[in-house]
């Protein structure tokens, strides 16, 4: 969960051939420094910003955020099912 989030950026998938199929999504993440983001909104974020990159496999994209606060859990796919 993304919390007191200051930025957020999706980039448009670059593989078309997932257009049209939804489901799960696969994605990578790692933690970025300030200067992944363009140099206007760097400046604004604060030094404290917790800033990543989550990179859609799928997709061929990926999605960055900046927030106050971050934390990560994680489901398989059959508790995330009867959740619904």
């Amino acid at each position: 969960m993304f919390h007191q989030v200051l930025f957020c950026a999706v980039e448009a998938p670059e593989n078309e051939r997932i257009l049209g199929h939804p489901g799960s999504i696969w994605f990578v993440f790692d933690r970025i420094g300030l200067g992944a983001f363009p140099e206007k909104i760097a400046k604004a974020l604060p030094p404290e910003a917790l800033c990543y990159s989550l990179y859609i496999l799928d997709w061929e994209s990926q999605i960055r955020i900046a927030a106050g606060a971050v934390s990560f859990s994680w489901c398989d796919s059959a508790e995330a099912a009867a959740a619904v």
